[in-house]
């Protein structure tokens, strides 16, 4: 059986939550899961790129069935 996500994101040192590891868990176990690389965020990385990431859910509402 499957890590879930919360144990496997858990950074081997300071068993604290590993963002990266949280992406990769996803990736591996959710098929239908896309992806946005937006890449350096300071805190709420919906500031730090907004467009990035309303392109990102206009190009997703696009392609839904109608």
């Amino acid at each position: 059986m499957p890590l879930r996500p919360a144990q496997a994101a858990l950074h081997r040192r300071t068993r604290r939550p590993d963002p990266p590891a949280v992406a990769g868990w996803c990736r591996a176990h959710l098929p239908r899961l896309e992806v946005v690389e937006l890449g350096h965020g300071l805190h709420f990385v919906q500031e730090d790129h907004p467009h990035a990431i309303g392109r990102g859910l206009a190009d997703w509402l696009s392609r839904l069935p109608a």
